[in-house]
């Protein structure tokens, strides 16, 4: 039997009205809205087909570390020098913290790193270096004695099928004082602009770059994409107050080719390379204009 294809969402999850609009059927795997009075995308995916989904199975490691990991850890240094300010010491939870080069990084700059993942693979590889690192989701399975300092969400946030209990949670969890800090795919940005721009000109022929910003047929996809407006909302909504926002750069154009093909440990295919020399001009002029395509909110909690 073959499983009717998604359906976009009528109801805003964030600001709950009725006024999602569809944006784009990805054939019978995904179906994309967004809501025309908050800003809102959302995205309705088909179900894995795996009985235990881990985002990390089958992906190429190398690839990933050499786009993904060498973003994350030019970003770092930037990451410290806004929040260092607004707590400087004490607990940091990386929430959803992949092979924990967040976690090492703070545990440098004097934070007690604790980490929380829930790919095994990722976890277990993690704990080799000698990181905390719970097997788990979040909030279900934080220790309920943890008091962090610092809660993050590093790319996490948009994977949550509700980011606003999340939120919650998090600011519920704190210590007094601490701070919760959001980093996101930026819906605004030049990339997500043309790649969607490009699907809807087609009629949908050409949405291998939409797909992949959505991460369309991963374990764990995108289920929300972000605007500053949108994620100060669902901030605010929490019961969080923003105190600061900065972007920075999906990556660099000499890692293109890595993040669009580490999704597969397979040869790279030739609409990789021509979607990574695309993505790549891209970058090019987020670069120029200081744009960037990610990005961060830091929120006090009280």
């Amino acid at each position: 039997m073959i499983a009717a294809p998604p359906q976009p969402a009528t109801e805003c999850p964030l600001c709950r009205a009725g006024t999602m609009r569809p944006v784009a059927q990805l054939a019978a795997e995904a179906a994309i809205a967004r809501c025309h009075r908050c800003g809102l995308a959302r995205g309705e995916h088909r179900p894995a087909m795996a009985d235990a989904a881990d985002h990390f199975r089958g992906l190429d490691a190398d690839r990933y570390l050499r786009s993904v990991g060498a973003t994350r850890l030019r970003s770092y240094d930037k990451l410290l020098a806004e929040v260092q300010p607004l707590v400087s010491s004490g607990t940091w939870l990386d929430v959803g913290c992949s092979y924990g080069w967040l976690l090492e990084r703070v545990g440098v700059a004097g934070y007690q790193p604790i980490g929380l993942e829930p790919s095994s693979a990722a976890a277990a590889e993690a704990r080799t270096s000698g990181l905390n690192v719970i097997e788990g989701f979040f909030p279900a399975d934080v220790p309920a004695d943890i008091r962090p300092n610092v809660i993050s969400f590093m790319d996490v946030l948009e994977h949550l099928p509700d980011p606003v209990a999340a939120l919650r949670a998090a600011k519920d969890q704190l210590a007094p004082g601490g701070v919760v800090v959001v980093q996101v795919p930026d819906q605004a940005c030049c990339l997500y602009q043309v790649a969607e721009a490009l699907c809807r000109a087609t009629g949908g022929r050409s949405s291998f770059a939409l797909r992949r910003l959505w991460l369309v047929g991963f374990d764990f996809p995108h289920l929300y994409y972000f605007t500053r407006k949108t994620l100060a909302a669902a901030m605010a909504t929490a019961g969080l107050k923003v105190e600061k926002t900065f972007r920075s750069p999906v990556g660099s154009p000499r890692e293109s080719l890595d993040r669009v093909a580490y999704a597969s440990a397979g040869p790279i295919q030739l609409k990789d390379r021509c979607v990574a020399l695309a993505v790549a001009g891209i970058q090019v002029v987020d670069g120029l204009t200081g744009y960037g395509g990610l990005l961060t909110m830091i929120a006090r909690g009280d």
